[in-house]
């Protein structure tokens, strides 16, 4: 399975790619938005986890254009943020779940499968005529 991270501190977003590779996810880390945008044009991910703050836009503008690139990938939004403006701020731009920081990397980790496995029930149903 393949992660995209979107984390622009470097020792959390180490981190989080040495605890999901050990859990057998392949995780591509970028620190950016742009670098980000591209690697969503050229790679197809199980799930983004997205940091709030980031150096070029915020990760809710980054939501808005992975909505517009894959509608169906799952995005865990990481923040300090915790207030109820921001968390519907969050769901409005596509964000499928969120965790404040700090979180325990095994939470992010059942959350990750759990949205991965829901996909994948979601895309495997029969469809209703």
């Amino acid at each position: 399975m393949k992660l995209l991270l979107v984390e622009d501190t470097i020792d959390i977003g180490e981190s989080i790619q040495l605890y999901m590779e050990a859990c057998g996810f392949e995780v591509m880390r970028t620190l950016t938005v742009g670098h980000a945008e591209k690697l969503l044009g050229t790679t197809k991910f199980d799930c983004a986890i997205v940091d709030w703050m980031l150096p070029d836009k915020s990760g809710i503008e980054l939501c808005h254009i992975i909505r517009e690139i894959d509608p169906s990938l799952p995005i865990i939004l990481e923040t300090a943020k915790f207030q109820i403006e921001d968390k519907i701020d969050w769901f409005e731009a596509g964000a499928d779940d969120y965790l404040v920081k700090p979180y325990d990397l095994k939470e992010l980790e059942l959350r990750v499968r759990k949205l991965i496995e829901l996909k994948a029930k979601i895309q495997n149903s029969p469809s209703v005529d």
